[in-house]
């Protein structure tokens, strides 16, 4: 009956069935008036919030957070997650604009959405199945990993985002793979992968590791397409041109964070490895409230995708003319065996793969490959006249997952009202600043005060109170203009370095005096290494901007703009087309 609807009413139907199941999904988290207590949500919400005050500030992109770090230009959104605030706080400015819960409750289910409307589409396209890809879509939204840990337990907007955008990344690049010559999936392709680095950098990784992996394994089978592959390549590494304003200041600064030390011991990721039970459990849970800890979490890979992979094993489709089967099971249990780490085998990999932090965040993919296992298990079921069987019991496998899903969501300690006004940060509120403790040789200069500092092996030359006009002198004749910092003061000839209220970042700053660039030093004030410049002698009116790195930012400009000039042509092409038929 179901399939007989979708032969009938086409898209239409299968938009209808993805509204539904995803606002059943996301039922537990809707509130408009209380704040859930999850892991990350609060934090998402305030980064909403200030994302919307630095659009309407004129921050584009975004780049730093305007309440947070005191206020001194703090870098956030430069290096974690620019695109998925822009959409957010988008939201929140033009459907929401007295409500941000609602702007971020209706993000995660736009990206849900187009998580199960994509997955359904690769999933039919490699099947020719319905059914197959309803339920592989389905099976997907509803997954252990995405369903419970990372909406329902973490609240975690960005990878909810950035999985929901995995399946539509995974169907343009194999349209560019299969189609090599079509200048629009080659687009396509660039803008699906520009959008996925700057959702989520750490799906990004994982994500273009088995994706590439998926196509070598394709090109070995027949390898006249090793052409192919090289235009997916290209075309992902042009998407990463794209991000390069993003890319290059995460790349190259990233180890010097308080974040960073996440990263330094590999073992970590062992660590926090995800127990065999927990794998083969039939359901994946989360302890939510203020003493969660990353412990808490039991991720699961979902008895649906287990079911799927023993079918297509059991009929032997490994062996058939078709390498999807052959390749997603190969993948299917390297992300599981990865994510379990036995082992310590991170040192054997290349080093970028440490970026998860967390082994089990590889479940994510264990999940979109598991989805197309279940596409591929109900198509030959279908086949093999066990259509029925198959649907009722994948079916019911889904629901069980969501039956034995523990969910239990308690709210935040403070009203919504209270958060709007005060929107910042409840953790990890300086954790893409500078950890100049353990990056001794960026600090240039220093208060006398500073004892820490003056056994470093490092030259750090110190400037006593009188030759130093400190931030706590030099904040009151500052202001925040637009997405910049103004201050407007008069030097006297005994004062030879001056704080400014802009944390320190190594050529990510565009310092002007009287309207002349300047170069500017690090200095150690309080806890905080902030930026500083030898002052003029009398009027120093001083601009301070966040621009990135000049080189990575022209990259992007450039790409962006060819790919828009590349855009038009194709539409062009497609019109005339059109117009012929």
């Amino acid at each position: 009956m179901v399939i007989d609807l979708v032969k009938k009413y086409g898209n239409f139907f299968i938009f209808l069935y993805f509204i539904f199941i995803v606002t059943v999904l996301l039922s537990p988290l809707a509130c408009y008036k209380v704040i859930p207590s999850l892991a990350d949500f609060a934090n998402h919400l305030a980064l909403l919030i200030q994302a919307k005050m630095a659009l309407l500030a004129g921050q584009f992109p975004l780049r730093f957070a305007p309440l947070e770090g005191g206020g001194f230009l703090y870098p956030i959104f430069q290096f974690y997650s620019p695109t998925s605030y822009i959409f957010s706080s988008l939201i929140y400015l033009l459907i929401t604009p007295h409500n941000p819960l609602i702007a971020l409750m209706m993000t995660f289910w736009c990206g849900m959405m187009l998580g199960g409307i994509y997955m359904y589409r690769l999933s039919h396209w490699l099947t020719q199945s319905m059914l197959g890809a309803l339920i592989a879509s389905t099976a997907y939204l509803s997954a252990p990993y995405y369903y419970a840990i990372v909406v329902n337990g973490f609240g975690s907007l960005n990878e909810a985002l950035a999985l929901g955008l995995v399946p539509a990344v995974l169907y343009y690049t194999w349209n560019v793979y299969v189609f090599p010559k079509k200048l629009g999936f080659f687009l396509k392709t660039s803008l699906a992968w520009y959008l996925l680095i700057t959702i989520h950098i750490v799906t990004f990784v994982y994500a273009a590791f088995f994706v590439g992996l998926l196509l070598l394994l394709m090109t070995l089978k027949n390898l006249t397409h090793w052409k192919n592959m090289c235009v997916a390549g290209l075309a992902g590494g042009f998407g990463c041109l794209m991000a390069m304003w993003y890319l290059a200041p995460v790349h190259l600064i990233h180890h010097y964070l308080y974040l960073n030390a996440s990263y330094d011991d590999v073992t970590n990721i062992v660590k926090n490895s995800v127990s065999f039970k927990s794998l083969l459990s039939p359901k994946s849970s989360f302890a939510n409230g203020p003493d969660h800890i990353l412990s808490d979490a039991r991720p699961a890979v979902g008895w649906v995708f287990l079911s799927a992979a023993f079918v297509c094993i059991a009929f032997r489709l490994f062996s058939k003319k078709s390498t999807w089967p052959a390749a997603l099971l190969f993948l299917f249990f390297i992300a599981i065996f990865m994510a379990w780490s036995p082992i310590n085998f991170w040192n054997l990999l290349p080093s970028s793969l440490q970026v998860g932090q967390y082994s089990w965040r590889l479940l994510g993919h264990a999940t979109w490959l598991g989805a197309l296992l279940v596409a591929f298990a109900v198509a030959q079921l279908e086949r093999a006249r066990y259509g029925f069987i198959g649907l009722a019991g994948f079916a019911l496998l889904i629901v069980l997952a969501l039956n034995f899903t523990e969910i239990n969501i308690q709210p935040i300690g403070i009203t919504l009202d209270g958060f709007i006004n005060n929107p910042k940060l409840v953790y990890n509120n300086n954790i893409y600043e500078i950890d100049y403790r353990k990056n001794l040789g960026l600090v240039d200069y220093a208060e006398r005060n500073s004892i820490f500092l003056e056994n470093s092996k490092f030259m750090i030359r110190f400037v006593p109170p009188g030759f130093l006009l400190n931030l706590d002198q030099v904040l009151p004749y500052c202001t925040h203009t637009n997405a910049d910092i103004s201050c407007s003061l008069i030097v006297s000839d005994t004062i030879h370095f001056m704080e400014l209220p802009a944390l320190f970042y190594p050529k990510l700053l565009k310092v002007t005096v009287n309207g002349k660039s300047v170069g500017y030093s690090s200095i150690v004030y309080k806890d905080k290494l902030m930026a500083g410049i030898k002052p003029e002698l009398g009027v120093n009116n001083i601009h301070i901007q966040f621009r990135g790195l000049p080189w990575a930012n022209w990259i992007s400009s450039v790409s962006f703009f060819v790919w828009a000039i590349l855009g038009m042509v194709t539409l062009r092409a497609y019109a005339k087309i059109n117009c012929r038929i």
